[in-house]
C-alpha cells in the first residue's frame, strides 16, 4: 500500500494532471498579460505624452530582456499602434477578457479536482475493501478498516482530488508574479519575495498554534462531558441526599481546574496574528514605498507601480492555499498510514496461498491431526484424524452446534485448523486460493446471505462466467433441484409482468386470463373467483380497491395517503359518501377497540385484522372516548381521515362486521365511476386500471391472470384457484416463463416476500450453479419434513452424478441414503460406530486411534 498521497494520486490519474497541468500552462500568459496591460493603459494611455488626437505607438509590446552577450533584447510582439480612444478601448476590453479567461481556466481546474477526488477515494476504499473480504481478520482489525472505509476517508476526498494540481497552480501563479515584479525591478522582485518568504513562515505557525487551541478545547469538552455522566450516575444519591447545590459548586471548581488544564495559548496566537496581519497588510505598502523611491529616480513608471501593488495583493493568495495544502497533506499522509497499518494488520492474519490448484480427480479426503476452533459457537475439535475414500456419500451425524458441523465449515473454507490439514490426494485445501477452492468444493447452508438484488443475482453470487449458455434455463434446473422452484414460481406471479420482463407472457396474458377463467367454470369453481367487473362491486376486495378499480402507481394513491388525498376526498363529496364512510369508519373502531379489550399486541388476531394494527388502538380508543363522552366538538380533521382511512381499508367477505349492505356497494360502483371520470389528465400516471381485454402494468402476474379476488371463505379456495392457473400455464407451455420471471423478482434481507423463502435452499442453489465436484451440506435440511428432506437428498444424488457429497444431518435423518457415516456425540467421534456402519464394499472408512477429541468450550 502506497503511503505517500501524492504518488498515489499521480499513479491512478496521469492522464487527467496532465490536462490540468496544460491548464496551468495556458494560465500563466493570462496572468502575465493581468499584470501588463493595467500597466501599459496607465503608462502609454492615461498619462501618455501625446495629444488626445496623438497615437500611441506600439501598444501591448512583448519582449524578452535578454542579455548582450545573447543577442540583446528579443521582441515577441511588437505591439499595437492605435490612437489614445482605440488604445484605451483596446485595453479595457482585453483586461475584462483576461479576468474572465482566468476565472474559466481556474474553474476548469476546480472542475476537474472536485471530480477526480470521489473517484480516488473509492479506489482507496476499494484497496481497503478487497483486503477486508480475501483475507483472516481480527473484528479489531475489520472494526479499524471499516473505519477507514467511512468517515476517515470521506475527510481526505477533497484533498486528493487536489492534491497535484493546486501546489502547482499555486506555485505556478506565485513565480509568475514574482518573476513579473523582477520583470519591473529587481528591488521590487526582492521586496515582494522577502513578504511572501515571511508569510509563508507565519502562516504554519498560525495554523499549529490554532490546531492546539482546538485540541486542548476539545480535550476540555471531553472531561466536561465525563463529569456530567459520573453526576448523572449519581443522581439518585444526590435526590435523596439534598446535594444538587454542592454538586454544581464542586462541578464549577472541577470546570476552572480544567480550564486553566486546557488553556488555549492566546499569547503565541495574538502574537502570530498581528504579525501576520501585518506582513500581509504592510505587503502592498511595503511595495509602494519601494516602487515611489524607484520612481523618485526615474527608474520605474506609474504604471509599473500600479502592477507591482497589484502584484503585491496577488502573491497573498497562494502563499495561503500553499500552508493549508500542506496541512491537509499532512492529514492525508497520516490517513495513508493509518490504511497501510490496517492493510499490514489484515495481511498478518492471512495465510499466504500458493500457486496449488485441485487435481481433475481425486480420491481421498484427508483430515489430519486438525484442531478447529469455532468462534461462533466456541466448540472445538482436536487431534482428529479421519479419511473418507472419495467418490462419496457421506453423512456427518450431529445434534448439536459442534462435531460435523465444525468439519463441514473447515472442508468449505469458512473455518481454518489451527493445527494440522485437510487435504485432497495430498494437496492442502489451505494452500487452494478461496476462488479455486470454491469452484470445486462448495459449502451450501452454513452461513446463507441474501443480497439486495433479484433472486437471479442471488443464484449467481459466486458463480463462473456463464457465457455461451442459456442462464435462465440453467438456473431453472438448478432451483428445482434445491427444491426452490415453487418458491421462484411464486416470486413470478407476485411480480408485475410487462414486455421488458417477459415478452411472451405479456403478449398471452389475456389468453391465459380467459383459459383460466373456462377452466374454473369447467371445473365448477367459477365461484371461487370474484371478477374484476366495471359495474359490480367485488365482495373480496376493500372498498379502496373497489372505487380505485385499479392499482396505484407511485404514492399518489397509496393506501397511507388515500383517506388525504385531495382528489379522492373530492370524488367522495361528489357521491355524498363522506359522512358515511366516517360514520362507518367510526362504526369500524368501536368495533375493534371492543373486540380488542385486553387482547395483547401482537396476537394472532390482529393478523386476521390486518387493516387494524396494534399501535392504532389507542388512537381508535381515544377517538372513540371522545365520540361517547358526546365530545363532538374535539373531533378533528385527523380523526376524520383516520375513521375513512380505516372504511376504505375494509372487506366485508373478509373482516365480517356487518358495515357494508347491497346499496352502499352501488355507491362505491357509482364512485368509482366517477373517480374515472374526473381524474384529470395529470394524474392518469398514478394509477393503472383494470381493464377486461388488456393487461395492467402495475398489477401482479397473478392478478391479471386471475383478473379477480380469490374467495377468502371457501375452503381451499386458493389453494384450487392456483393449481388449475399453474395447469394451464403449463398447458399452454408458460410454466417456464413463470420461473424466469420470478428470477427477476427483487428479494432483500428483510424483506416480506424473503419470508417465504428458504435461505439455506437459496444458497444451496447457489453452489449447485458451480457444478463442484465435492458438495457440502450443512444446516440444509433444517426446517424441511422428513418427505421434504428425503426428496432433496434424492435429487442431489442424482444431480451429483460422479461427484462427492458429504452432509451434516441430524441422529433422527434417514441415512439409507448414505454409503459412509460418521457420527458425533458432542465435540467426539463414536469410532466404533462409525466404522461398523461403513458400507462400502472395499472402501473402508479409516478412523485413526488418536481420534480422541476435546469436548466442548465452555
Amino acid at each position: 500500500m502506497e503511503r505517500n498521497p501524492i504518488r498515489y494520486v499521480w499513479a491512478r490519474s496521469r492522464g487527467v494532471h496532465c490536462l490540468a497541468l496544460l491548464i496551468i500552462l495556458a494560465l500563466l500568459p493570462v496572468l502575465w498579460l493581468l499584470l501588463l496591460v493595467p500597466r501599459e493603459l496607465v503608462d502609454m494611455v492615461f498619462l501618455g505624452e501625446a495629444g488626445a488626437d496623438g497615437p500611441v505607438t506600439a501598444f501591448l509590446r512583448l519582449a524578452l530582456p535578454l542579455s548582450p552577450h545573447l543577442g540583446g533584447e528579443r521582441v515577441l510582439f511588437p505591439g499595437f499602434l492605435l490612437t489614445r480612444d482605440q488604445a484605451f478601448l483596446v485595453g479595457a476590453m482585453i483586461a475584462g477578457a483576461l479576468v474572465l479567461l482566468r476565472a474559466l481556466l481556474r474553474v476548469s481546474i476546480r472542475l476537474i479536482s472536485a471530480r477526480l477526488g470521489p473517484v480516488l477515494a473509492d479506489d482507496l476504499r476499494l484497496i481497503l475493501f478487497r483486503h477486508l473480504v480475501s483475507e483472516r481478520t481480527t473484528s479489531d482489525a475489520a472494526e479499524n478498516a471499516i473505519t477507514s472505509l467511512g468517515h476517515r476517508v470521506a475527510a481526505v476526498t477533497p484533498f486528493l482530488g487536489r492534491a497535484i494540481a493546486a501546489p502547482a497552480l499555486f506555485i505556478a501563479e506565485g513565480a509568475i508574479v514574482l518573476l513579473f515584479a523582477f520583470s519591473l525591478s529587481l528591488w521590487l522582485g526582492l521586496a515582494l519575495m522577502a513578504a511572501a518568504v515571511l508569510d509563508a513562515m507565519l502562516v504554519p505557525a498560525r495554523e499549529a498554534e490554532r490546531d492546539t487551541t482546538m485540541r486542548r478545547t476539545t480535550a476540555g469538552e471531553a472531561e466536561a462531558i465525563q463529569m456530567g455522566r459520573h453526576a448523572i450516575e449519581r443522581l439518585p444519591a444526590i435526590r435523596v441526599h439534598g446535594t444538587a447545590e454542592g454538586e454544581a459548586s464542586r462541578f464549577a471548581e472541577r470546570l476552572a481546574g480544567v480550564a486553566n488544564k486546557n488553556r488555549p495559548p492566546l499569547r503565541q496566537l495574538t502574537w502570530l496574528g498581528i504579525a501576520l496581519r501585518t506582513v500581509r497588510d504592510g505587503m502592498p505598502v511595503l511595495i509602494l514605498i519601494v516602487g515611489g523611491w524607484l520612481m523618485m529616480q526615474d527608474k520605474l513608471t506609474p504604471g509599473g507601480l500600479l502592477a507591482a501593488v497589484s502584484a503585491a495583493f496577488l502573491v497573498i493568495r497562494p502563499v495561503e492555499a500553499m500552508a493549508m495544502w500542506t496541512r491537509e497533506r499532512h492529514a492525508a499522509t497520516q490517513l495513508f498510514d493509518e490504511i497501510a497499518r490496517s492493510i499490514g494488520d489484515l495481511k498478518a492474519r492471512t495465510r499466504r496461498f500458493a500457486d496449488t490448484d485441485l487435481p481433475e480427480r481425486w480420491s481421498l479426503l484427508r483430515i489430519e491431526r486438525a484442531s478447529i476452533f469455532d468462534p461462533v459457537t466456541s466448540h472445538r475439535l482436536s487431534a482428529i484424524d479421519l479419511d473418507i475414500p472419495l467418490p462419496t456419500r457421506a453423512a456427518l451425524v450431529t445434534d448439536d452446534e459442534g462435531g460435523g458441523h465444525i468439519i463441514a465449515a473447515a472442508l468449505g473454507g469458512a473455518l481454518e485448523p489451527s493445527s494440522g490439514e485437510i487435504t485432497l490426494d495430498s494437496v492442502n485445501l489451505l494452500h487452494v486460493p478461496a476462488a479455486r477452492r470454491a469452484r470445486r468444493v462448495a459449502l451450501a447452508g452454513h452461513t446463507p446471505i441474501v443480497l439486495d438484488g433479484t433472486l437471479r443475482q442471488n443464484i449467481l453470487y459466486g458463480a463462473p462466467d456463464l457465457d455461451g449458455q442459456d442462464v435462465d434455463a440453467l438456473l431453472c434446473d438448478v432451483m428445482r433441484t434445491a427444491g426452490i422452484d415453487d418458491d421462484a414460481y411464486a416470486l413470478g406471479l407476485s411480480t408485475s409482468v410487462s414486455s421488458q420482463t417477459s415478452s411472451r407472457l405479456a403478449e398471452r396474458v389475456v389468453e391465459v386470463r380467459r383459459a383460466i377463467r373456462a377452466e374454473l367454470s369447467a371445473a365448477g369453481m367459477g365461484d371461487l373467483v370474484d371478477p374484476f367487473e366495471p359495474n359490480r362491486y367485488n365482495r373480496y376486495g376493500t372498498v379502496a380497491e373497489n372505487i380505485l378499480h385499479g392499482v396505484p402507481v407511485g404514492d399518489t394513491f397509496r393506501e397511507v395517503h388515500l383517506a388525504s388525498n385531495p382528489f379522492l376526498r373530492a370524488v367522495l363529496e361528489a357521491e355524498d359518501l363522506t359522512r358515511p364512510l366516517s360514520e362507518m369508519g367510526f362504526a369500524i373502531a368501536a368495533s375493534l377497540v371492543e373486540i380488542f379489550d385486553g387482547v395483547p399486541d401482537g396476537h394472532p388476531l390482529f393478523q386476521r385484522f390486518a387493516f387494524f394494527s396494534a399501535t392504532e388502538r389507542g388512537l381508535c380508543a381515544d377517538m372513540v372516548a371522545r365520540r361517547s363522552e358526546r365530545r363532538r366538538s374535539a373531533e378533528t380533521g385527523r380523526d376524520r381521515d383516520r375513521q375513512i382511512a380505516l372504511a376504505l381499508r375494509y372487506c366485508e367477505a373478509r373482516h365480517r362486521l356487518g358495515m357494508l349492505d347491497e346499496a352502499m356497494e352501488k355507491r362505491l360502483v357509482a364512485a368509482r365511476h366517477t373517480f374515472a371520470r374526473l381524474l384529470p389528465p395529470s394524474l392518469r400516471p398514478a394509477i393503472s386500471f383494470y381493464e377486461p381485454d388488456e393487461i395492467c402494468a402495475a398489477a401482479s402476474l397473478s392478478d391479471n391472470l386471475l383478473f379477480g379476488r380469490i374467495a377468502y371463505d371457501v375452503a381451499g379456495a386458493e389453494d384450487k384457484v392456483h393449481a388449475t392457473a399453474r395447469r394451464v400455464l403449463s398447458d399452454l407451455g408458460l410454466g417456464e416463463e413463470v420461473l424466469r420471471l420470478g428470477l427477476s423478482a427483487h428479494v432483500s434481507h428483510g424483506a416480506e416476500r424473503l419470508q417465504h423463502l428458504n435461505t439455506a435452499l437459496i444458497d444451496l442453489a447457489r453452489c449447485l450453479v458451480r457444478r463442484p465436484d465435492l458438495l457440502i451440506l450443512d444446516r440444509v435440511f433444517d426446517g424441511l419434513s422428513i418427505a421434504e428432506a428425503a426428496a432433496l437428498m434424492k435429487r442431489l444424488d442424482s444431480d451429483m452424478g460422479d461427484g462427492s457429497l458429504v452432509a451434516v444431518v441430524p441422529s433422527t435423518f434417514d441415512l439409507g441414503g448414505f454409503s459412509q457415516i460418521v457420527r458425533f456425540e458432542g465435540d467426539h467421534i463414536r469410532i466404533g460406530q462409525a466404522e461398523a456402519e461403513d458400507v462400502t464394499a472395499g472402501a473402508p472408512l479409516r478412523l485413526a486411534a488418536s481420534e480422541s477429541a476435546v469436548a466442548a468450550k465452555t
